[in-house]
């Protein structure tokens, strides 16, 4: 599958708690982010009745399949979202900062 570079705005403390996440797991930050970003898209994104912002800290660049940055960018304009908060929402999921993350 072509790959694309995928650019957020992240609040810093997720990325950092991914990039350890990723690293205990043996495999890239860019391969992690896909899988929660991908997980998020097919299970969880139609459920939320919103997503969570955050004052974006840093800039996460990830280079991922090219699907999944249209997926990302067709999420983003279904639902009237920035891609970025689209993406922190799917942090908080992936790594369980949030009730809803821990009922699931």
């Amino acid at each position: 599958m072509p790959l694309q570079n995928l650019c957020l705005r992240l609040p810093f403390e997720l990325h950092k708690e991914m990039k350890k996440q990723a690293k205990a797991e043996g495999i890239t930050a860019s391969t992690l982010y896909a899988q929660a970003l991908t997980h998020f898209l097919d299970n969880e994104i139609a459920r939320w009745p919103y997503l969570f912002t955050g004052q974006g800290s840093t800039t996460a660049t990830l280079y991922v399949d090219e699907a999944l940055v249209k997926r990302m960018r067709d999420a983003a304009d279904h639902y009237d979202h920035h891609i970025s908060d689209i993406a922190t929402s799917a942090l908080v999921m992936h790594l369980g900062k949030h009730p809803y993350a821990q009922a699931a």
